[in-house]
């Protein structure tokens, strides 16, 4: 059985939106507000949010934000990994549907050296420092 929304509240035509960032917060008012400071929302861009500078400047038109609440009533460090992990599990599956990332998330990746055909660039673990 699928559950969905209903129609009134996911027309169809949800499916053509432009989906230009997703992220994980535990104190979504607060970053939405940073957020809207950044993106320049109620005039000239400020200090805020990184996600925020990368949106076009004071574009606030047509904006539609989605927050689900995750985890709340887990202890902190467990919600915190699983508003984590649900991030990437919704970022994969952007990828998987549309070949790429978000705008606003594949600017990140790519100083992030992420390759969306690739997945993440390898990391080194080892531990640096001199040799003895």
């Amino acid at each position: 059985m699928v559950n969905r929304c209903p129609t009134e509240h996911w027309p169809d035509r949800w499916h053509d939106t432009v989906y230009r960032h997703i992220g994980e917060t535990n104190a979504f008012l607060r970053r939405m507000g940073q957020f809207g400071n950044s993106a320049g929302f109620w005039g000239a861009r400020q200090n805020g949010h990184s996600a925020g500078w990368r949106w076009p400047a004071g574009q606030s038109e047509k904006v539609w934000v989605s927050f689900f609440p995750i985890g709340n009533e887990l202890l902190p460090h467990l919600a915190d990994g699983m508003r984590v992990w649900m991030e990437a599990v919704a970022l994969e599956e952007f990828r998987l549907v549309h070949g790429r990332l978000p705008e606003i998330n594949a600017e990140v990746a790519e100083v992030a050296s992420f390759d969306a055909e690739l997945g993440p660039a390898p990391v080194d673990t080892r531990e640096s420092g001199p040799v003895s």
